[in-house]
């Protein structure tokens, strides 16, 4: 059985999209937990403020 030409370049496609989408998030998701943490402190209530 032969493979046709395009078929080998479409598995790379796919994988190269993959990797691509992986690191994208291993880069955002640090910065989203960062966020979430800081937007938290920021609406935290303060014993020092609260009269």
């Amino acid at each position: 059985m032969s493979r046709g030409a395009g078929e080998g370049q479409g598995w790379m496609f796919i994988v190269f999209l993959f990797s691509i989408l992986t690191m994208l998030y291993d880069r955002y998701r640090p910065i989203h937990d960062y966020r979430v943490e800081a937007a938290r402190a920021e609406t935290e209530v303060r014993p020092s403020t609260v009269r």
